[in-house]
This record gives C-alpha cells, sequence and structure tokens, in this order.
C-alpha cells in the first residue's frame, strides 16, 4: 500500500511545513487527512507527532477549523493508547470550536468521541446520556452511518449497564446500517458488539459465530488491529463455549497482533486470555 511505503516521509513533510510559514497549512491539513490511517493501524507514534505538530501551525495561523479537527483527532488517539483524561480534554476544547462555528455535525461527532472517552473510563451513565444525545443529532442531520456509529457506541453502553434485550436492539439496527453501507468496519465491530453482549447473557452458542464473522471480515480486509481486537471477543466466546484450545489460539493470536501494533493494553487482555485457558505460558512467535 502506498501509504505504508510513504509514512516516514508524510511525517517528515509535516515536520518541514510546520516550520515553513508559506506551508503552514499542510502542516495541519496532512495529519487530519492521515488521521484515519493512523486509526487503522494504531500508528501512535506516528500519529500524535503528526497531530500535535499540525494542531501548533493551525494555532500559529489562527485557524479554528483546522484546530478543531486536529483536537478530535488528537482525543482519538489518547482514548486509543487509553489516556482517557487527556482524550476528554481534547475532545471537549474540539466540541467548543465547533460550536463556536456554528458546525452541528462537527459537534455532533466530537459528543461521539468524548462519550468514547466516558465509556471507556467507565463514566457509564455519562457515556450513555452522550450517546443517546448523538444518536438523536445525527439522525436531525439524516447522517445514517454516523448514526449507526452512535447506536453501536450506544449499545456498548447500556450492555456494560446489565441492559441487554436495550443494547441488543441499539446493535441490531446499526449492524443493519453498515453492512447496506458496505462500511466493513462498522459491521464488523457491531458483530463483536453483538457477541460481547450475548456472552454477557450467558449465551455462547450464539457468541460464537457472531464473533467469527467478525473475525472473517478483519481477515478478508487484511486488518490486523481490526483482527488482534476481535479476536479477544472470538477467545472469549470459545471459552464460554468450553473450547479452551480454540479460544488459546485466537488469544495468542491476538497476544502477536497488539504486540506488533504496540497496544499494551489489548496484549495484557490477550495474555489474560490466555492464563485463563489453563495454559501455563503465553505462547509468542
Amino acid at each position: 500500500m502506498w501509504l505504508d511505503l510513504e509514512q516516514a516521509n508524510l511525517l517528515a513533510a509535516t515536520r518541514v511545513a510546520a516550520h515553513d510559514p508559506d506551508l503552514r497549512p499542510l502542516a495541519w491539513q496532512l495529519p487530519a487527512v492521515l488521521r484515519t490511517y493512523y486509526m487503522r493501524h494504531n500508528l501512535f507514534e506516528d500519529w500524535f507527532t503528526a497531530t500535535r505538530l499540525g494542531l501548533d501551525a493551525a494555532r500559529a495561523l489562527g485557524d479554528r477549523r483546522g484546530q478543531a479537527e486536529l483536537l478530535d483527532s488528537l482525543g482519538v488517539a489518547h482514548v486509543a493508547a487509553h489516556h482517557l483524561d487527556a482524550g476528554a480534554q481534547a475532545h471537549l476544547a474540539a466540541l467548543e470550536i465547533r460550536h463556536e462555528l456554528g458546525d452541528r455535525l462537527g459537534e455532533a461527532v466530537a459528543l461521539n468521541a468524548l462519550g468514547l472517552a466516558y465509556l471507556h473510563g467507565r463514566r457509564l451513565t455519562e457515556a450513555r446520556d452522550q450517546f443517546t444525545a448523538c444518536v438523536a443529532a445525527f439522525g436531525q442531520l439524516g447522517d445514517d452511518v454516523w448514526r449507526a456509529v452512535a447506536l453501536a457506541n450506544l449499545g456498548e453502553a447500556l450492555c456494560e449497564l446489565g441492559q441487554y434485550p436495550q443494547a441488543l436492539a441499539s446493535v441490531d439496527q446499526a449492524l443493519t446500517i453498515f453492512h447496506e453501507s458496505n462500511d466493513a468496519q462498522g459491521e464488523g465491530n457491531a458483530l463483536r458488539l453483538l457477541a460481547t453482549i450475548r456472552l454477557a447473557q450467558g449465551d455462547p452458542e450464539h457468541a460464537l459465530p457472531l464473533a467469527h464473522q467478525a473475525v472473517t471480515l478483519a481477515i478478508e480486509h487484511d486488518n490486523r488491529m481490526w483482527e488482534g481486537f476481535w479476536l479477544l471477543t472470538l477467545g472469549a466466546a470459545q471459552l464460554a463455549a468450553r473450547l479452551p484450545d480454540d479460544a488459546l489460539v485466537s488469544f495468542q493470536r491476538a497476544a502477536t497482533i497488539q504486540r506488533r501494533l504496540g497496544d499494551r493494553n489489548r496484549e495484557a487482555r490477550a495474555g489474560r486470555g490466555c492464563a485463563s485457558t489453563g495454559s501455563r505460558a503465553v505462547r509468542l512467535p
């Protein structure tokens, strides 16, 4: 992939643009465009470096829209790296600018991101309320894909709160939208969430095929970040279905991928999964 080959050069270009007044707009535009790439591959070091350079450049230019874009990106990076307080602060700063600019879609996106920071920080009631507001906002804006994202996130918050029927209904709606819009990431994540809810209900029989579908989608799209994450749910489903050998393989694969991606939190989760199978050691290549 071209981006994989040019990753280092793009970071270098961002650095050069940040120090050249004539090129400074490119310093925030490049990391803004690359956000999805960084996010899908958990490239935290480049993500943080490029985004901070771009944010400084946008501030030097007085470009409020550029600042909001990169604050959003910085918040997502912090939450993905489990720096939850820093992530919430960045999203709140982005939300303030979006409101100032009258950017209703941007406000709703920032609210959704803030909800994720609350969700991962176990502020579950606040997360549920944020996502509920986001579902309504995206519905009013007629943005079905973002509405599906908020529905999936709402489902996860409801699951964590033990409200399983409501969680299933919310994620089922999201899955339908993602499938119809050919959004593989959204579809796979919704399948993972449905499996997670079924496991929470003590129903591994229905959880197992859902988790398998999610991992298959990740492999078909050659996305290691998705695969490593969704394997954690597959391993849990296999363990609940009394398939410890299969679960061990899934957890070991997840641990290997997470180590390569540099996600220590999920690597630790995979290691705990290996231990829960009764294996005496986590065998990594």
